[in-house]
């Protein structure tokens, strides 16, 4: 996980935690309730450090269904990270396919570019990708448009140095 995530992770876990305190719970029944609900949120316990960002969206779930369970959006949000994530990769995969191919080409044009990416690297259409596999085409895609965009400025540089 990344400190950012992390911190998330702890967050919770306090109010989580604030809420058994409140119930009378001791810190090591607490730390028993915090296992218990990895257990149930993933099928087994797993420690936070190894969490996956699937992982820790069902546990925040989890922690908020305990701390907060009158607020079900806020549950139900959590849930739906995954899903949100994947379609922010998505649109930055083809927003830098477009950049890499010189513009705004025709939308069957740029899904043959981003599946002939994906094929590239792991033999499957750019559909097929799950959220590991997808997030590594985009910053390979990511990459590549960093690089035509210092062509640009340098062709444009160029242009501006030499005389008329």
């Amino acid at each position: 996980m990344t400190p950012r995530q992390q911190g998330m992770y702890w967050r919770e876990w306090g109010r989580c935690r604030e809420y058994f305190r409140g119930r009378g719970l001791t810190s090591a029944e607490c730390d028993a309730k915090r296992h218990e609900l990895h257990r149930r949120a993933l099928g087994r316990d797993k420690s936070s450090k190894r969490f996956r960002n699937a992982d820790l969206d069902k546990v925040i779930a989890a922690f908020r269904a305990v701390w907060d369970d009158a607020n079900f959006d806020a549950q139900m949000r959590q849930q739906e990270q995954p899903d949100q994530r994947r379609e922010d990769m998505i649109t930055r995969c083809w927003d830098a396919a477009r950049v890499c191919m010189g513009g705004d080409p025709a939308p069957d044009t740029t899904l043959a570019y981003l599946d002939g990416t994906a094929h590239k690297i792991f033999k499957v259409e750019f559909s097929a990708l799950d959220e590991r596999r997808l997030g590594v085409v985009m910053g390979i895609l990511e990459k590549q448009e960093d690089r035509v965009r210092e062509r640009d400025i340098k062709q444009v540089e160029k242009m501006e140095e030499e005389p008329f």
